[in-house]
């Protein structure tokens, strides 16, 4: 069966094991969304926007899931964090020059605003500029990385490291971006000298345009920057003391959070530890988002604008996500806390079902910040589920192996064939192995030689599975073959090995044991014996019949007896007299 690595490698962060293609998708439709939703004077601004939001999510989304990867991580994701594709990196580059032509626009067009809308256009553009330079460099160090370890090993020499990690090429691409040349990175194979020459015509050109740009739209606003901000004027002082304020609320809410794990690791519990590490990041940014939302009111009382009327709106849906983040790391530590409790007592629990239960809790979570949000957006929840419903059948055809894959995976929640450690196996599809992990849409099988396994949760539903973790004794079946010539004995050995079964500390005498005469084989008196083991474990199991054979081995010699060996016997019939002198 194919393997999924590393799209499905339990080790990545999550945001690690999204495919190149599927980035850049979610980043542009979150990008499309701020652009069709966003309402700034300008449509050349809400394009902008809506670049820049996707950028942003980009990056976030490749540099959070592999800035602490290590080399041989970096290694095994070269292959799948780079577009790869010509097209889709060309895609990339071409949408970073196209966005120069929107910044020239926008900042072209602030000149007809006024006040604060003036000036937020303009740190949009500029804020443009930054975030598609480091997307460039990005995309760069990405496929310095393809490069290195995919297509042709090597190619670059870093000084003191052997095997280069994600920030390596991020390092090398950046000192690139900024000067058009290398520094103290060696290059050694003529492949990865054609890329870095792209990469520095590109760079030199780019950084030549934005250095026009400035020169050109934004420079007289910036020389006009002094007279705009008169620092006298009170509501600056209100402004910096908001800032000053929020930063020590900020820095309090850290420090507090610190002591409280600290104090929390010395506690039984586990609940306190979670809430701890869950309410964190979420507490701080809480009040980042109530300092920035008086900020946004000091700003809109001195300069009116309808761009301010929204940041109510903006707030709460960020606190409302907030929540949401809260509530879902504290679900799922919960649970992993949960897990380690009982582990560390040595208590059985059931696993799957804590698993199942945790990812539901944290979909209704998700779901309902989701219709919270709808709502305080204004848009209706009614017309949203009606319309969910109608979609929802469109889906349901378009993505049906999906589901059933995910109805698959319920059943397999609710049902409990089996549960993750558990040894199973399909004749039917030569599936067998220990499960590692149950997913809605798939589980992730280790087989005996150590590979993985990945069975669509939908093939449980019609397939035969045998769980032989959950048997309760193993069987011995053996056949014990004597001599014709030890006919006499047969009866003493069986008796002799019956009652060593039946003494025997490892031999379960409660259930079925048979030991009997049952056939005349073709060159031995055949006894069959049949019994069970208190122990299920394999390795135990394999000891336990080693003694049974053994012994049974003893019996038999001890009666005078000896087992059996395939021999056969020829009859020659010779004439009734001849002379054997001639």
């Amino acid at each position: 069966m194919k393997t999924l690595l590393p799209f499905s490698h339990p080790e990545l962060h999550p945001l690690a094991r999204l495919r190149a293609w599927h980035r850049i998708l979610v980043s542009g439709m979150l990008g499309l969304l701020v652009a069709t939703l966003l309402q700034l004077a300008l449509w050349e601004a809400r394009v902008l926007a809506g670049w820049l939001t996707g950028a942003l999510t980009y990056l976030l989304i490749v540099w959070w899931g592999m800035g602490r990867l290590d080399a041989a991580h970096t290694r095994l994701l070269a292959s799948s964090l780079d577009p790869g594709t010509a097209a889709l990196y060309a895609l990339v580059v071409a949408t970073s020059w196209i966005s120069l032509g929107g910044v020239l626009l926008v900042t072209h067009a602030a000149r007809t605003l006024e006040g604060i809308a003036r000036w937020s256009h303009i740190g949009l553009a500029l804020a443009t500029l930054a975030v598609t330079w480091l997307l460039l460099q990005t995309v760069f160090a990405l496929r310095y990385a393809r490069r290195y370890y995919r297509e042709e090993a090597g190619g670059l020499v870093f000084p003191g490291t052997a095997q280069p990690s994600y920030l390596d090429f991020a390092y090398f691409s950046a000192v690139i971006g900024m000067t058009s040349q290398v520094a103290d990175v060696g290059i050694s194979k003529p492949h990865m000298r054609r890329l870095v020459l792209v990469h520095g015509l590109i760079s030199f050109a780019f950084n030549l345009m934005v250095l026009a740009l400035i020169l050109k739209t934004a420079m007289p606003d910036l020389l006009a920057l002094p007279d705009f901000l008169t620092l006298t004027e009170p509501w600056m002082v209100r402004i910096a003391l908001l800032l000053v304020a929020t930063l020590f609320v900020a820095g309090v809410v850290g420090l507090a959070s610190r002591l409280l794990g600290r104090l929390a690791r010395h506690t039984p519990t586990h609940w306190d530890d979670a809430l701890q590490k869950s309410s964190r990041r979420p507490a701080q940014a809480m009040v980042w988002l109530v300092g920035l939302a008086l900020v946004s009111d000091t700003l809109n009382r001195k300069f009116p604008d309808p761009l301010f009327e929204r940041i109510d709106a903006v707030r709460n849906v960020s606190l409302v996500l907030c929540l949401a983040w809260f509530l879902v790391g504290f679900v799922k530590r919960v649970s992993e806390g949960y897990v380690l409790d009982r582990q560390q007592r040595g208590e059985d629990f059931d696993r799957t079902t804590l698993d199942a239960l945790s990812k539901f809790l944290r979909l209704v979570v998700v779901i309902v910040a989701i219709l919270v949000v709808l709502q305080t957006l204004g848009v209706s929840i009614g017309g949203v589920l009606t319309l969910g419903g109608i979609g929802g059948i469109a889906i349901g055809f378009a993505a049906k192996d999906l589901l059933a894959n995910f109805f698959g995976g319920l059943t397999i929640y609710l049902d409990r064939p089996f549960a993750v450690g558990d040894w199973i196996r399909s004749p039917e599809q030569s599936i067998e192995g220990t499960v590692e992990h149950i997913s809605w849409r798939q589980t992730r099988i280790r087989g005996f030689n150590k590979n993985p396994i990945y069975v669509p949760n939908a093939l449980f539903t019609s397939l035969i599975v045998e769980n032989p973790s959950r048997m309760s004794h193993r069987r011995i079946k053996e056949t014990l073959g004597l001599r014709y010539a030890d006919f006499d004995k047969v009866a003493a050995v069986v008796a002799g090995i019956r009652s060593m079964l039946e003494s025997h500390p490892a031999i379960d005498s409660s259930q079925t044991l048979i030991v009997n005469f049952n056939t005349y084989g073709a060159s031995s008196l055949d006894i069959l014996v049949y019994t069970f083991t208190h122990t299920t474990a394999w390795v135990d199991y394999q000891a336990v019949k080693q003694d049974v054979l053994l012994k049974m081995g003893e019996v038999v010699a001890a009666h005078g007896a000896q087992l059996a060996f395939p021999t056969q016997t020829l009859h020659v019939e010779l004439p009734d007299a001849f002379d054997i002198t001639h």
